[in-house]
């Protein structure tokens, strides 16, 4: 049963069974332990917004079995947990090459991504920096989209970015200060 959850979301799983099912008492309880499971997983939803808190603890939690994975690339920026998302802003700074890239750690799957940052000497070894462009959930937005890095003359460390809002399309820049 745990194997169909994962693989059906409980909402298709209902209409899957109460189609293939004769018996209106099978149909009941079909319906009794989709619905169960739909409620079970509500807390770990709201877990998952991308928030400093969430991204860490996920993080930490993922850390011994993918650093146990035999077939986890060792020459090559993977993602510290989940799925990761295209590369956003390449760019070379004091010494230190750094990649943002988008990050949905909470699954190896896609979902509402934020810029996670790596840093490298040699391009071979890569550090993860804790996560600081996510995304600005009080002003309604839910992920951080595709974008790009500069340093300015001066010495600014900007980000350009999109994000969807409201069915629409909008561009956003952040200053950094590591």
């Amino acid at each position: 049963m745990k194997q169909s959850v994962q693989k059906w979301p409980a909402r298709h799983q209902i209409r899957y069974v109460a189609k293939r099912s004769g018996s209106g008492e099978f149909r009941k309880l079909i319906l009794t332990v989709s619905f169960l499971v739909f409620c079970a997983q509500l807390p770990k939803a709201q877990s998952r917004t991308l928030t400093t808190p969430n991204i860490n603890r996920v993080i930490e939690e993922s850390k011994n079995k993918l650093e146990a994975d035999p077939f986890r690339p060792a020459f090559h920026l993977t993602p510290p947990a989940g799925s990761m998302g295209d590369p956003n802003g390449g760019i070379y700074h004091d010494g230190w090459f750094h990649m943002f890239y988008g990050l949905y750690p909470f699954a190896f799957h896609p979902g509402g991504w934020y810029w996670a940052h790596a840093r490298s000497k040699d391009l071979l070894h890569w550090e993860h920096m804790p996560p600081n462009l996510t995304p600005a959930t009080a002003m309604g937005l839910h992920a951080v989209g595709s974008g790009s890095t500069i340093v300015t003359e001066e010495g600014k460390k900007l980000a350009f970015y999109s994000s969807g809002k409201d069915g629409t399309m909008e561009f956003w820049r952040a200053e950094f200060n590591n």
